[in-house]
């Protein structure tokens, strides 16, 4: 909830939006079981009158407003509006404009000069179609709705963050390979993720790089918690999503820096080993392990991977490119 003052605040600068806005939803004279599928349809078209593709996001935040500061009664009729916003597909076409935008700045996709990276440095990256939702929880408080989805922050495109991708693909090669201890307790995980202290002060830098991966979709999904002794749904929860059937981009990119100065055959048999344990890893990640939150309900896994690239400084590869996890764990292989 908000204080008083940032109600306070909030109530003054839309005055005329919530005027406006409560005789819109004023109109509605149908049935309970109507009034639903009515704001669905009707507020989406209150709250982006005056907007295009370019500034579309603020229909989001002045229905955000109106929910913040109004009685509890309207919050159901917000978040209907909200659902028909997204469901209209013009969320859609803003994420769109400003992931051409992100292209522009070799943000959405990026490409590291490797050459210019210590000898064996790896960079991976593919696109990748969702089978499953992925939601991971944004720490956006003030939004329509509780349960938001990461967002670039200026941008407000859907996301997933470098340090979430480092968490996911960290937990699943543990899981992978049996490993039992953690943190700097483990050769492995030490090298390619580093280590913390109890604190979380970071003691050791790791050689992988993670890039934020960002999504042309958005979407809600309701999930309804059943109590164990009714069976019987107790309160559902509306979240927001990426829905399956999104697009995004994954890249990772491996530095042997700690390895600089040493002797050349090692380092590369070292790297290799490295470059086999990541490229199985992310196959196990994003097919059966999943990404995100949720994952144990089924979040974040992938249907297919398609335009995979690998590149290696150091090493030439007979064939760099990928559409298969198989492919690319092939490409790893025949480094020996």
């Amino acid at each position: 909830m908000l204080n008083q003052n940032a109600a306070d605040f909030l109530s003054e600068i839309d005055t005329c939006l919530r005027k406006d806005f409560k005789q819109e939803i004023a109109k509605f004279n149908g049935t309970r079981a109507k009034r639903s599928g009515w704001m669905e349809k009707t507020l989406p078209k209150f709250l982006k009158s005056d907007l295009n593709k370019e500034n579309y996001h603020i229909a989001i935040q002045r229905a955000t407003i109106f929910s913040k500061v109004e009685d509890e009664e309207y919050k159901n009729d917000v978040c209907d509006g909200y659902r028909g916003l997204l469901k209209s597909g013009d969320y859609k076409q803003y994420i769109k404009f400003y992931k051409e935008f992100l292209e522009k700045l070799d943000l959405y996709q990026p490409y590291p000069e490797i050459a210019a990276l210590p000898k064996y440095s790896f960079f991976l990256q593919f696109k990748f179609t969702l089978k499953k939702p992925f939601y991971s929880h944004d720490d956006e408080d003030f939004y329509i709705i509780d349960n938001p989805v990461t967002k670039e922050h200026i941008f407000k495109i859907p996301m997933m963050r470098p340090s979430s991708w480092k968490g996911n693909l960290r937990s699943t090669m543990i899981k992978v390979n049996n490993i039992m201890t953690e943190n700097c307790d483990n050769p492995l995980i030490e090298r390619l993720f580093g280590c913390t202290d109890e604190k979380e002060n970071t003691q050791k830098k790791g050689r992988l790089i993670f890039y934020p991966t960002y999504f042309d979709n958005i979407g809600l999904e309701m999930i309804n918690p059943h109590d164990r002794k009714t069976k019987a749904g107790t309160n559902p929860i509306l979240y927001e999503v990426v829905p399956k059937g999104s697009r995004g981009v994954f890249s990772l990119l491996y530095i042997p820096f700690d390895l600089i100065g040493g002797d050349d055959s090692n380092k590369r048999d070292d790297s290799i080993a490295g470059y086999q344990k990541v490229s199985e890893a992310i196959k196990e990640m994003m097919t059966t392990y999943g990404f995100g939150a949720k994952t144990s309900s089924g979040y974040g896994v992938i249907d297919k991977i398609e335009n995979g690239a690998v590149k290696i400084n150091g090493i030439d590869l007979p064939k760099s490119e990928f559409s298969t996890f198989d492919e690319l764990n092939t490409i790893v292989r025949g480094l020996q």
